[in-house]
């Protein structure tokens, strides 16, 4: 992961990406038992008009002047499967800004906070996100007040409390 960190260093230092973060299963390990995944997903802000369309194409074109072997939508940076999945709406956007910088062997890495992947889960509500979810409130240390704070903002209480009767 430490390559894959570094390379997502360089397009942010080359002006491809503005942020990015580390998100989805593979930013649960940071806060809780590691479950199953077979990439990492590093979500990214780029510069781009609301209205216009969003190309990665500049991004895998520069890990494939890099060396790496891109295939599809994945990139493979040394022996990690990347994915890179643009900041899709205003939550994930808040999200990969208010990342939380944690150390990863001897090195530091963007992770999206316990409190926004709950608050994406919710929002995705396939039933693995549930389920993350409810791994993130048994075994996270969870900020209550800013995850309330989140979920309000961005209508998700309701899912939430439906999801805690549960539980």
């Amino acid at each position: 992961m430490n390559a894959a960190i570094r390379a997502f260093r360089e397009l942010q230092a080359q002006g491809l990406i503005r942020a990015f973060a580390l998100g989805g299963a593979s930013a649960l390990v940071f806060y809780t038992e590691p479950v199953l995944t077979y990439d990492l997903d590093f979500f990214v802000i780029i510069d781009a008009s609301p209205e216009s369309l969003v190309s990665l194409q500049p991004i895998y074109q520069y890990f494939e002047r890099k060396g790496y072997q891109v295939s599809g939508e994945q990139v493979q940076i040394g022996d990690a499967p990347v994915q890179v999945l643009v900041a899709y709406n205003p939550l994930v956007e808040e999200a990969v800004r208010n990342a939380i910088e944690l150390p990863f062997n001897g090195e530091t890495a963007p992770v999206l906070s316990p409190e926004y992947l709950l608050a994406i889960a919710l929002q995705t509500n396939r039933h693995k996100d549930r389920e993350r979810a409810r791994l993130l409130w048994q075994q996270a240390s969870l900020d209550e007040n800013r995850l309330n704070d989140i979920l309000t903002r961005h209508g998700l209480m309701e899912q939430w409390n439906q999801l805690r009767s549960q539980m």
